[in-house]
């Protein structure tokens, strides 16, 4: 299907907005390992899941069972994150924030904040409103699409 010249320009925005978030927002954690993101991904889920299973994280993050528990293994490690066994199934482990953890993904969650109110800087209220809805649209008439 052939792209408009208007569907070009607007392509090319888009990506250059993700370009710029994705530059500011490695710049920001400037000094942490390159998987930091992955660290404060595994952090929001564990504490918005509250308490999911290797299972479920390695379903969030998109990566194999082994994989998910190396990355749980080194949030524990780190003090980031404990092991909790379930009441009614002894045998599943659900991963449970510490409040290191806590501490630290407020801590990521802020300079993420930071990063992107640095970028809409330039964006008035009422600019900053339309882009909120905008986006909200996009997200709500994406949700059903799967990433594969």
């Amino acid at each position: 299907m052939p792209v408009s010249k208007e569907e070009e320009r607007l392509i090319r925005a888009l990506l250059q907005t993700l370009r710029l978030v994705r530059s500011r927002m490695i710049g920001r954690c400037a000094g942490h390992s390159p998987q930091a993101h992955l660290r404060a991904a595994t952090l929001r889920f564990i504490r918005d899941a509250d308490g999911p299973t290797m299972r479920e994280i390695a379903g969030f993050l998109r990566i194999q069972a082994p994989t998910a528990t190396a990355v749980a293994s080194g949030l524990i490690r780190a003090g980031l994150a404990r092991r909790a066994s379930g009441t009614a199934d002894r045998r599943i482990v659900r991963l449970r924030l510490t409040p290191s953890g806590r501490r630290e993904l407020s801590r990521l969650e802020r300079h993420v904040s930071e990063s992107l109110l640095a970028i809409l800087d330039g964006l008035d209220r009422e600019d900053r409103g339309q882009l909120r809805r905008i986006l909200e649209k996009i997200v709500s008439g994406t949700a059903g699409i799967s990433n594969q």
